[in-house]
C-alpha cells in the first residue's frame, strides 16, 4: 500500500479566507449564528456574469478548490471528492417553499437543478476539467471523513496519483434554528458555514504532512472503541502516548458522549488536548476545518495557543507541532472517526 500525503489545504469560514492568518490573530466569534465575516475577491475565480447565477457556497467551493490546486502546483486533479451534510441548503430551501406555496408558476429550475448534494463536486469537475473520479458523501456528521476515507483508500491502492477532496455546508437561518436544538450550540459553539478543500497526493515531494490512517466507526462499544484506536495506533508503529495532540471541536471538554466516547477520554487523559469550534465554528463537515487547522500547524511548524485547551489566555508561548497528531470526531452518539496525522518521515 503507498502512502498519502497533504500537499496543499485552504478555507473559507468565520476566519479571514484564504490564509493562515487565525493563526496568531483568531477572529472573535460573538454571535450564535456566523457567516464568513470577509469573503475574498470573486473576480479572481469567477466572471461577474457568473456570479450572479451562483450561491455564496458554490463560489466559496471554488475558491477554495482553486486555491489549493495552485498551492500544490496542479491544474486538473485526477479525482474530486466532497463530502457535504446539507448541500446547496440555500437553493434547497427556495425550491420547497416555492413549491409548498402553491404558486406553481414561480417555480425557478436554476434552484432545483443547483440544490442537489453532488452539484459541488461537479461544478469543481467541470471548472478544472477533471473527468476522472467524481463522488459527494452526504453522511451527517461524519460527511467529510466519508469522503477522505473514499479518497485516501483509492490512492494507497494506486487507483490514482491525487485527489482533490473538499467539504461545503452553510448555515441559512432555517438550518441554524434546527443547529440551536443541539449540544454544540449549549456548549457555546457558534453555527457556521465553511469551505475546506484539501489536495492529496501519494507523492511525498513538497507535502506538508502524512495522512497515516483514517477510521470510521458506527456504535462501538467501549471496547470496540479501544481495540480500533489501539489497532490503528500500532499499525502504524505508534502508541497512545506517541500521539502529541488530540483535537476535537470541543477538545474533549464536552459533556457525557456515551461509553465509547468516555473511552477516548479516558485513553488519552494525559495527552495535550486542541479544539476548533471556538474558531471556526460548527456545521456538519466542521470536521474538516479541524484537519485544516491541523495541516496548518504543520505547516508553520507551531500549534497557536488558540489551538490548545490548556493554553493560559495571555501566553504568548508557541508549542512546536508534535510529530503525531489524532483528530476526533463524533456525530451524534452513533458515529464517531479518526484522521491520524504525522509529519512527513516518520
Amino acid at each position: 500500500m503507498r502512502k498519502v500525503y497533504v500537499k496543499s489545504s485552504a478555507q473559507i469560514s468565520s476566519q479571514l479566507p484564504l490564509c493562515d492568518a487565525w493563526m496568531e490573530n483568531p477572529l472573535e466569534l460573538y454571535s450564535d449564528r456566523v457567516n464568513p465575516p470577509c469573503e475574498p475577491d470573486w473576480k479572481r475565480f469567477v466572471s461577474p456574469l457568473e456570479a450572479r447565477r451562483m450561491t455564496g457556497l458554490m463560489k466559496r467551493a471554488l475558491a477554495v478548490s482553486a486555491v489549493s490546486l495552485e498551492e500544490a502546483g496542479l491544474a486538473v486533479p485526477e479525482a474530486v471528492v466532497c463530502g457535504t451534510g446539507l448541500g446547496l441548503q440555500e437553493n434547497t430551501e427556495a425550491f420547497l417553499t416555492a413549491l409548498c406555496s402553491g404558486e406553481r408558476t414561480s417555480l425557478r429550475p436554476v434552484h432545483f437543478m443547483q440544490s442537489t448534494h453532488n452539484t459541488l463536486a461537479s461544478l469543481i469537475g467541470i471548472r478544472t476539467g477533471s473527468h476522472g473520479y467524481n463522488a459527494t458523501y452526504s453522511h451527517g456528521g461524519l460527511s467529510f471523513e466519508s469522503a477522505l476515507d473514499d479518497a485516501w483508500t483509492q490512492l494507497r491502492m494506486g487507483r490514482f496519483g491525487n485527489a482533490l477532496v473538499g467539504a461545503f455546508d452553510e448555515v441559512t437561518p432555517f438550518s441554524y434554528s434546527v443547529y440551536s436544538q443541539g449540544s454544540l450550540h449549549a456548549r457555546g459553539i457558534p453555527s457556521c458555514g465553511s469551505a475546506v478543500s484539501f489536495v492529496v497526493d501519494a507523492e511525498a515531494e513538497g507535502a506538508l504532512c502524512e495522512i497515516a490512517a483514517v477510521r470510521l466507526l458506527f456504535k462501538p462499544s467501549e471496547e470496540k472503541m479501544r481495540e480500533s484506536v489501539e489497532k490503528m495506533l500500532s499499525c502504524n508503529g505508534l502508541k497512545v502516548s506517541d500521539v502529541g495532540l488530540v483535537i476535537s471541536i470541543d477538545g474533549l471538554c464536552g459533556p457525557e458522549s456515551g461509553e465509547a466516547g468516555n473511552a477516548v477520554k479516558e485513553m488519552f487523559k494525559d495527552v495535550p488536548h486542541g479544539r476548533y469550534g471556538h474558531i471556526f465554528g460548527s456545521c456538519p463537515s466542521a470536521s474538516a476545518a479541524g484537519m485544516y487547522a491541523a495541516v496548518a500547524c504543520f505547516r508553520h511548524g507551531h500549534v497557536p495557543k488558540s489551538l490548545l485547551c490548556s493554553c493560559e489566555s495571555g501566553s504568548d508561548l508557541k508549542v512546536p507541532v508534535p510529530d503525531n497528531i489524532l483528530l476526533y470526531n463524533r456525530s451524534g452518539e452513533n458515529g464517531h472517526s479518526f484522521i491520524l496525522l504525522r509529519v512527513c518521515g516518520k
